[in-house]
């Protein structure tokens, strides 16, 4: 899932994402998400820090602690200091990038996190 107010840079996103062989689900704003959340299937998000409904910061915290969804989240920014990377980190974030970043770096972490979601999930079937 990706989720960023910025058109072109979501575009980019999911040009990557779909050249690696993913499935891309894409959303503006971090309401419009919200609001498709129960129609969708558990998978990795990357998120904006910075957007104008809600930011990552909070959407993160919807996500992990009032909502208890374990889906992972990774932030991406322009503008970000080491008090955002601390707020993500507290509020359950994967990791956080800063743009402009390696896109290799962010396939690499995308990876890593829906490896550990199909695991998640195979342990909840099996176990």
């Amino acid at each position: 899932m990706i989720i960023d107010d910025d058109v072109v840079v979501m575009e980019s996103l999911e040009a990557l994402f779909l050249s690696a062989g993913y499935e891309v689900q894409a959303f503006g704003l971090a309401t419009d998400f919200l609001a498709a959340l129960d129609g969708l299937q558990p998978a990795c998000i990357v998120s904006d820090l910075r957007m104008p409904d809600m930011d990552g910061l909070a959407l993160a915290r919807r996500l992990k602690i009032e909502m208890g969804l374990a889906w992972p989240l990774i932030l991406i920014s322009g503008h970000a200091d080491v008090a955002h990377a601390v707020a993500a980190r507290n509020a359950g974030v994967v990791d956080f990038l800063i743009k402009p970043f390696p896109p290799q770096s962010l396939l690499t972490l995308v990876n890593t996190c829906c490896d550990a979601l199909l695991r998640s999930e195979t342990d909840d079937q099996t176990g």
